[in-house]
């Protein structure tokens, strides 16, 4: 009886084990851990003074990282113009539908027509 509880044991703890071992294999950093941005896109931008405008803004730790690549994705946007193009959407009028509704109504009374006269 022994043996097989320490058999059992033994195997819900490999599991346990192999199953934290598995999740942590996935793990990708975002962006904001190892993006680098290039020095001359970031020419004009004061680090130290945006550093401490997050600190005061209560951004520590791991969202003054995050904090931090927002900021600097910011000027790039701004000093580049980048912006997303948004597309417009396709604007298909309403009355096209009703149109043809409208031209089959009349072909189907002229037919009608026709066919009741003698």
């Amino acid at each position: 009886m022994k043996s097989r509880t320490l058999i059992l044991f033994s195997v819900c703890l490999f599991i346990i084990t192999g199953s934290f071992k598995a999740q942590n294999l996935n793990f990708v950093p975002p962006p904001f851990v190892y993006y680098a941005f290039d020095k001359d896109s970031l020419q004009g931008f004061d680090e130290t003074a945006a550093r401490l405008n997050a600190i005061q803004e209560q951004f520590l730790g791991s969202e003054l990282k995050v904090r931090m690549y927002q900021l600097k994705r910011q000027f790039i946007n701004d000093k580049f113009n980048l912006t997303k193009n948004n597309p417009k959407p396709n604007r298909v009028g309403g009355y096209i539908h009703e149109a043809r509704m409208m031209v089959s109504r009349v072909v189907i009374t002229k037919i009608l027509k026709l066919l009741q006269e003698p």
